[in-house]
């Protein structure tokens, strides 16, 4: 089998912005690798099992689920990963920080499943988000969510991911926004790509909190530190 790691121009949603991709690199606020397996990780809308592999082409392990075609016993329109309570509760610091995650569907680019989310995010009150970005590569494809209400990601004048309030074309707020982070119930991430049927997986699930900002008192001590180096070097 030949692994390939897609980065590319197929994806929409990663590499949106200097600022997104700094704040994935910042500490997690929760984190699944799938090293040693499902890490807690179970399924929503289907009845097949969800299943554990040290070979599917990414460094480690990785979760996943085959899914049957219209007809076939376990078949299932729309179903999700559903991510443990280690990912829940407070994550009010990741407000403008990111959701990362690989995604991997072989059968992507068969009949495709289009218009429902591929990421959902749901606050204890209920009030839920959604984030649609898709298809990914039949490779493993790395994905930058920001967890920013404003972020839009376009190709040309065409919108092809941003968050809406389920059951709306509404952009949330940042108060929308703060609710759900602030106090998360549920979180989860499509595997539905197609009808055709086939297998999804699932790596490297991290939830990123925003990145510090120096206070202007620092910054302004660490300039006053280079200045004075310059000085030193030219005297």
């Amino acid at each position: 089998m030949k692994c390939i790691h897609s980065t590319g121009a197929a994806i929409a949603i990663a590499l949106l912005s200097t600022t997104y991709e700094s704040s994935a690199h910042a500490a997690s606020n929760a984190s699944s690798t799938f090293d040693d397996g499902p890490d807690g990780w179970s399924l929503l809308g289907t009845s097949n099992p969800l299943e554990h592999s040290t070979s599917a082409c990414n460094p480690g392990g990785t979760v996943f689920s085959s899914f049957a075609g219209p007809g076939s016993a376990g078949f299932a329109d729309i179903w999700y990963f559903v991510a443990p309570s280690k990912f829940l509760g407070d994550n009010s610091d990741a407000h403008y920080g990111t959701l990362t995650l690989d995604l991997r569907n072989p059968g992507a680019g068969s009949t495709g499943l289009d218009g429902h989310p591929e990421i959902v995010l749901v606050g204890s009150t209920g009030k839920t988000l959604l984030w649609d970005f898709g298809h990914p590569s039949q490779f493993f494809t790395s994905y930058i969510v920001p967890l920013d209400q404003t972020a839009v990601i376009q190709y040309g004048s065409e919108v092809t991911a941003r968050w809406r309030i389920a059951g709306t074309s509404l952009q949330p707020t940042e108060a929308d926004m703060r609710e759900v982070l602030s106090s998360l119930a549920s979180l989860r991430i499509s595997g539905s790509y197609n009808l055709s049927g086939g297998v999804s997986y699932l790596d490297n699930v991290a939830i990123h909190a925003t990145p510090a900002v120096p206070e202007p008192s620092t910054l302004a001590l660490a300039m006053l530190g280079i200045g004075a180096l310059a000085w030193t070097v030219r005297t």
